[in-house]
């Protein structure tokens, strides 16, 4: 009669044990959905944006450095010692249409393109 109790209270003892086992992988898989929710939201949210055309253009001009036709591009350096002609606070480094200026330093004037097949490349 003892042995059947003893082997009873084992049995549930072990059940019990998997049951608290199943529970916490339940609420651990229920904290990663809700945190592949909140990443399945910034997904769509970045997608919408995909699709505006606003969007795309300043992505591309932050990140690929592109340009649209006739725009000029100026870069302004904080002041370093360089001194800058008038009275502005920054000086004006290069422009589109001033080129030449490649040429004259010597290093030649890479597409833009070039550069980032050379990066991946090579």
């Amino acid at each position: 009669m003892i042995f059947v109790l003893a082997g009873t209270i084992f049995v549930f003892s072990k059940a019990a044990q998997r049951k608290r086992q199943v529970e916490k992988e339940i609420e651990t898989l229920k904290q990663e959905i809700e945190k592949l929710g909140g990443r399945n939201g910034d997904i769509a949210a970045l997608l919408e944006n995909f699709g505006d055309k606003d969007y795309l253009e300043q992505e591309a001009r932050l990140r690929l450095n592109l340009k649209k036709k006739g725009e000029e591009v100026v870069i302004v350096l904080p002041d370093s010692g360089v001194k800058a002609s008038g009275n502005s606070d920054s000086a004006v480094l290069n422009t589109d249409k001033s080129s030449d200026s490649a040429a004259k330093t010597g290093s030649p004037k890479i597409n833009n393109l070039k550069k980032w097949l050379e990066y991946f490349f090579e």
